[in-house]
């Protein structure tokens, strides 16, 4: 977590990490958007969606690839396949970074929940 200017940022890992979402209800919901901002150096990173657990059932996969423009804001859009039980579960999002320890990791400022009838 970065907070720098009274808004909360989240860090990309430098390696592997994962944070959660909790108690989301995911009817309806296609996709998943980050909103990243470059902080200057460039890198790869797989982001995976799960439920429930950092190893439960992966409704979606995407990535995101910072090409070290500092301050660049660059969305990630991420299909999530339905999940039509209609619990509230818990959304854990997996990223792997690649290269390995790069220290100007980028930032995610937001996610947002798109339901299908938006896009």
């Amino acid at each position: 977590m970065k907070d720098s200017t009274a808004s909360g940022f989240l860090v990309y890992p430098e390696n592997n990490g994962w944070f959660s979402v909790n108690q989301v209800d995911f009817s309806g919901i296609s996709h998943i958007e980050l909103e990243n901002i470059s902080k200057g150096q460039p890198g790869n990173y797989t982001i995976e969606l799960r439920l429930d657990s950092e190893k439960g059932l992966l409704i979606g996969k995407g990535d995101f690839i910072d090409n070290g423009a500092l301050n660049l804001q660059k969305n990630t859009s991420i299909l999530v396949k339905q999940v039509m039980d209609r619990k509230l579960h818990n959304l854990y999002v997996n990223i792997v970074s690649e290269p390995k320890n790069i220290k100007q990791r980028p930032l995610i400022r937001t996610i947002k929940f798109i339901p299908a009838k938006l896009l």
